[in-house]
């Protein structure tokens, strides 16, 4: 087993396996309407040849280089299949054109005897789909698995020294804010190596969503200091650090058009202070004379 991975960037060949090994179809996964490929096993020969297709668009120097196995449940899928998979995909590492796997699987699928497949084949990374640590949002999700689950998952990969990943969903039924933020720090609790996020295979999609994000954040900051302070003027001083401008205005500037119309604002300036945080502002010129940080 391979447990080294390089800091940089790697190239990754996704193979979709839509619903391969699922026993379950939760409420908020169509893998064939995501990935554009229907629900059936694919051919062995597809796999070699689709990964020989993606290594002709690797830079000479590109690496490390992963194929990664998404969209099924792989740990849940026959046994002999699992093999065939990774062994036509473990010649593409002897040849030293690949050098791990990495899949995704359901904790509930994650135990000794299905580990025990997978050891001595060049496996690196296992993301484990937990999508949520609330049981409540799990069962409302019709996920089929519970938050103990991925715990137990989590400990058995970090014993067997593989890479551990863990992915997280938001906005799934049943769940508010506090539900996400609860599974956020139970997650971290288990110690991660990957907290999965980088690719966006399902649910809501937007091509700034950090952007967004943090303009959200920048946002409620600005309007909390405004509601508790007050406002002397009819024009607000905000000052950022001037990485973070774009992000108080938000997209299209309407973070300045929401808060003028929320505190009946005439004119909201944006200046640049590079003394402000990049995660702060501060209110001045406004506020009776005085200088206030958020």
């Amino acid at each position: 087993m391979i447990n080294d991975e390089s800091t940089h960037r790697p190239f990754i060949i996704p193979v979709f396996l839509p619903h391969a090994g699922c026993p379950h179809q939760c409420v908020f996964c169509n893998q064939t309407s995501i990935t554009g490929v229907r629900r059936n096993m694919m051919s062995i020969e597809k796999v070699e040849n689709h990964i020989h297709e993606f290594l002709k668009y690797k830079g000479r120097d590109r690496r490390p280089v992963q194929v990664a196995f998404y969209g099924g449940n792989f740990l849940g899928m026959e046994k002999e299949y699992i093999r065939r998979l990774l062994n036509v995909t473990a010649k593409f590492v002897k040849n030293e054109d690949v050098d791990t796997i990495r899949f995704s699987t359901r904790p509930d699928t994650i135990d000794h005897d299905r580990l025990d497949i997978i050891k001595d084949y060049p496996v690196s990374t296992i993301e484990i789909g937990a999508q949520s640590m609330d049981d409540h949002v799990l069962t409302t999700a019709k996920r089929g698995h519970f938050a103990s689950d991925t715990q137990k998952a989590a400990a058995l990969l970090k014993e067997r020294h593989y890479i551990l990943g863990i992915q997280m969903m938001v906005g799934l039924p049943g769940e508010d804010e506090a539900s996400s933020l609860s599974t956020a720090c139970r997650i971290r609790e288990l110690r991660p190596d990957v907290i999965s996020g980088t690719a966006v295979l399902a649910g809501p999609y937007h091509p700034a969503f950090g952007h967004l994000v943090h303009s959200e954040i920048f946002l409620d900051m600005a309007a909390a200091i405004i509601k508790a302070e007050g406002i002397c003027r009819d024009t607000a001083v905000l000052k950022v650090h001037p990485r973070s401008i774009s992000k108080m205005r938000g997209l299209k500037n309407q973070n300045v058009d929401i808060l003028k119309k929320r505190f009946h604002i005439k004119s909201i300036k944006i200046i640049p202070d590079a003394s402000v945080p990049e995660d702060r502002l501060a209110l001045s010129d406004s506020i009776c004379g005085k200088r206030l940080t958020f």
